[in-house]
């Protein structure tokens, strides 16, 4: 992953963590070209990090009506995109360490597991039985497949 691209992850990431709901998808890349402009990163450039990042399997992009490609003479960076289970993986291990964040990983299956064998079927009930937000269970679930 080259600088550039690094950053733009880290700022996808830090706004996906920002959202109230915790969303993945990131429909207003204004703030992040603008943040990124001020590192002298123009918008070309972000558009190859974003093609970059889709073909490490990072992001999914998004252009109207949910079309899977972007077409380059139509916008120099593409206006939506998806942080992939991959990628949120990788913000997980980047913000909390291998280590921890495998111990989060097998801590939330174990929970889950004994939920499930009690009844217990809301995510919402095993964050609460895991002492962990909400949103961080969801996001683990969607990295891990779970």
């Amino acid at each position: 992953m080259t600088a550039m691209e690094l950053q733009l992850m880290i700022l996808a990431c830090e706004t996906s963590d920002g959202y109230e709901t915790g969303t993945l998808f990131i429909g207003d890349v204004e703030p992040i070209l603008a943040a990124l402009s001020q590192k002298g990163i123009t918008e070309k450039q972000v558009w190859e990090c974003q093609l970059s990042l889709k073909r490490a399997g990072y992001i999914r992009l998004h252009a109207n009506y949910n079309t899977e490609d972007i077409d380059p003479t139509w916008s120099h960076a593409a206006p939506h995109f998806t942080i992939t289970p991959f990628g949120l993986r990788w913000w997980f291990i980047r913000k909390y360490g291998q280590v921890h964040y495998s111990q989060m990983v097998r801590t939330v299956k174990d929970t889950r597991n004994e939920c499930l064998k009690a009844g217990v079927l809301t995510i919402a009930a095993w964050a609460e039985r895991l002492n962990m937000p909400l949103l961080v269970v969801q996001k683990i679930m969607y990295a891990e497949g779970l």
